[in-house]
Parts: C-alpha cells; sequence; structure tokens
C-alpha cells in the first residue's frame, strides 16, 4: 500500500467508518472503536472481483491489426513509421523478410544504404 492510501473513510449518513484491512492494526482499531459505539466495517485494499475479472483479453502486440507502427534505425536517430491493417507481427516479419532479400542480392552493399535509395526516406 502506497502513504497516499486512505486507511479510514467516514459515511455521515450511517456514521460508521470504513478502515481498509492492515494485518493486525486494523483489528485493534476496529476493537477501540467499538469500544466507543463507533460502527466500524474493515475491507480489505483489493477485493476479489478486481484481482478475478478482467472484462477484454490482453492482445499480443503481434496480433494487433489496423496500427501505425515505428521502427527504428539500429545506426541512427531517424525511424520509420508505417501504417497496416495487417497483424503486426505479420508486417513486421515482411520488412524482416524484404531487407534479408535485398542483403542476399546485394551482400558487399550496405542494407541501410540500399533502403535509402530505395524508398527516398528513412
Amino acid at each position: 500500500m502506497d502513504s497516499t492510501s486512505v486507511l479510514c473513510s467516514f459515511n455521515p449518513s450511517s456514521l460508521s467508518y470504513v478502515l481498509l484491512y492492515v494485518e493486525g492494526a486494523s483489528e485493534m482499531i476496529a476493537r477501540v472503536m467499538r469500544k466507543h459505539q463507533v460502527a466500524v466495517a474493515i475491507r480489505p485494499v483489493k477485493a476479489l472481483k478486481s484481482l478475478l475479472v478482467h472484462p477484454k483479453d490482453k492482445q499480443e502486440k503481434e496480433e494487433i491489426t489496423d496500427c501505425v507502427y515505428k521502427i527504428p534505425c539500429a545506426r541512427c536517430e531517424k525511424c520509420y513509421i508505417g501504417l497496416t491493417g495487417r497483424k503486426l507481427g505479420t508486417r513486421l516479419k515482411k520488412h524482416k523478410t524484404e531487407l534479408e532479400s535485398i542483403a542476399n542480392l546485394l551482400p558487399e552493399t550496405n542494407v541501410l544504404q540500399v533502403c535509402l535509395r530505395r524508398t527516398n526516406q528513412h
């Protein structure tokens, strides 16, 4: 629990307090408050529902479709920005295959230079 968490809240309509559960401390505080006829309820910091329920399954990055992506250059500060309707993983594999085929056709040429000349951009 971080230092900004609220450990106790007051409900004026029912004149009761709700304490967040802190092992050892919450029970002791509640006991003292009940001794003075103050209504106290203790609730967990995290509810079981928040731990178990996830409305959407998390999507792997490679499975995302209809997205804009950015491929940074390993040799300089420039990058390639693309848009695809296909799965991102499929499109990235296609980029890799294209670079490998260029490197195989022109083994003596730097692949980065070929890319720059071919696309006239980086």
